[in-house]
């Protein structure tokens, strides 16, 4: 059975093949943006966590009512004032979304959404705030908010010092030579062959020096 040889490797995709031109330049974020990318992210992943959570101790707490109140006989008033109750709970749980804990977190940071009239829990009922705040206030998404506020405080004083930096020499030197006083008014200069710079204060003597010239000159 004759042999295939030795593997080759593919050639790698040139970046035409890629959807890339070589002319295109690639887009540059700054470090502020990356923050915020990497910070949704993580504050989504955490949100998640903590919704699913809430719904899963929302479900078992039905669940448990449901299995006491068949078990007994009857039914009485506050049980089964209670299974309302778990069964409203566990409907309020499904409304909140993980994009809602996520914007609202967002926010709180002040990184998305902010402003007058930017709030996403404003149109919300008060018992889906009351929720978003309980699920804010749990120990896995705020510790995340608090590490995640000692960066972008970072970030944002480290872009602040950057921009009130001195501008460079250059300009501070072309500044002062703006300032400077190269002459006065009254005072004229002439150059002569010898490269000789004089500086007059009368006619006469302004007369004197261009007859000088011109004789010199001619001889």
């Amino acid at each position: 059975m004759p042999t295939l040889g030795p593997k080759r490797k593919k050639p790698r995709a040139s970046a035409s093949q890629d959807g890339v031109s070589k002319g295109e330049s690639q887009i540059v974020y700054s470090e502020m943006e990356r923050v915020t990318h990497k910070s949704e992210q993580e504050l989504r992943r955490a949100a998640k966590k903590v919704l699913g959570f809430e719904t899963q101790k929302a479900i078992k707490k039905l669940k448990d009512l449901q299995t006491t109140t068949t078990t007994a006989k009857e039914a009485t008033k506050s049980q089964t004032k209670k299974l309302n109750a778990a069964t409203r709970n566990l409907d309020l749980v499904k409304t909140v979304t993980i994009d809602l804990i996520t914007s609202v977190s967002l926010r709180r940071l002040g990184l998305k959404h902010t402003g007058m009239g930017n709030d996403p829990l404003l149109t919300s009922p008060e018992t889906v705030k009351k929720l978003v705040e309980k699920c804010i206030a749990q120990k896995t998404l705020k510790t995340l908010m608090d590490s995640l506020n000692v960066k972008i405080v970072n970030v944002r004083k480290k872009d602040m010092a950057a921009s009130e930096a001195p501008k460079s020499k250059k300009g501070k030197k072309r500044a002062r030579e703006e300032k400077a006083v190269t002459g006065s008014e009254w005072s004229k200069g002439y150059e002569g062959q010898q490269g000789v710079f004089l500086t007059l204060n009368g006619n006469d003597e302004e007369e004197e020096v261009r007859r000088r010239l011109r004789n010199k000159k001619f001889m």
